[in-house]
């Protein structure tokens, strides 16, 4: 346990938001804030570092600004030796002379179900997903956290842009109609698939925001449609497998041929 004239700084950044607390001695939260997304894979580093910053900041103001005595960061991206080194970049800067621990958000994760202990098995599925283990030895193993551009499989981003490419094909007719295209022209607040394209594209979404539209393609339907079913299914599975965990579709969806229509 900390002195109570000591505070510590706890951070948990993603790819969907970052956020901060402060707490005493005691553990009693002092302050806290939120900020973006601060995961330097999918927003940048400068983006990152922004919203770092903004966290902080405000944790600290909102705490009364008290004296740190230590950091713990877990921060999403943090994959490799080369992300270690630009996130200490990032954070030396905001946190000068306070001592600071940077771990995968997966580990405070993890810490947080087990009361403090690393011991166990942790599977997030966020904006990126990614699953990590510890052996009653402290050992540790993972699997996953490739980013979305190589890996992140069943994450918010994954699944969303499933259900992107799912209603992409149904408007096309190259796949049964699908009450996908609805929901997510709906849930981005666009006109149209094709308006919804355009901010995709022309706004420079963040993985962060095409990974807020998966609620869209998991959100349950009677009868449910086959879009959702195809944007569930992952390759090598068949529909009464597990893995349409989100579905529960029948096999008949999947054997219904596409018809071709004229593009709207």
């Amino acid at each position: 346990m900390l002195p109570n004239a000591s505070c510590v700084l706890g951070l948990d950044g993603g790819g969907s938001r970052t956020l901060c607390l402060v707490v005493d001695g005691e553990g009693r939260e002092l302050g806290r804030a939120l900020a973006g997304p601060c995961n330097h894979q999918s927003v940048g580093v400068e983006a990152a570092m922004a919203a770092l910053a903004e966290a902080m900041a405000s944790a600290r103001r909102a705490a009364n600004d008290p004296p740190l005595a230590a950091a713990c960061l877990g921060m999403a991206g943090l994959d490799r030796d080369e992300d270690l080194r630009l996130i200490r970049q990032m954070v030396e800067p905001l946190l000068p002379g306070i001592p600071v621990e940077i771990v995968h958000d997966a580990d405070i994760a993890l810490a947080a179900a087990t009361g403090g202990r690393r011991f166990g098995v942790v599977v997030i599925s966020g904006t990126g997903s990614i699953a990590v283990g510890f052996d009653a030895a402290g050992r540790r193993a993972r699997a996953g956290g490739w980013g979305h551009l190589l890996g992140d499989e069943g994450s918010g981003y994954d699944i969303a842009r499933r259900g992107l490419n799912a209603a992409a094909r149904a408007y096309d007719g190259r796949a049964p109609a699908t009450k996908l295209v609805e929901r997510l022209v709906s849930a981005a607040g666009a006109a149209s698939l094709e308006d919804l394209a355009n901010r995709v594209y022309l706004e420079g979404w963040t993985v962060g925001q095409v990974a807020a539209l998966a609620p869209a393609v998991l959100a349950p339907r009677t009868p449910p449609t086959s879009g959702s079913a195809c944007a569930v299914r992952w390759p090598g599975t068949s529909p009464r497998s597990p893995s349409c965990w989100a579905s529960g579709w029948t096999s008949s969806a999947w054997a219904r041929r596409p018809s071709l229509r004229p593009r709207r």
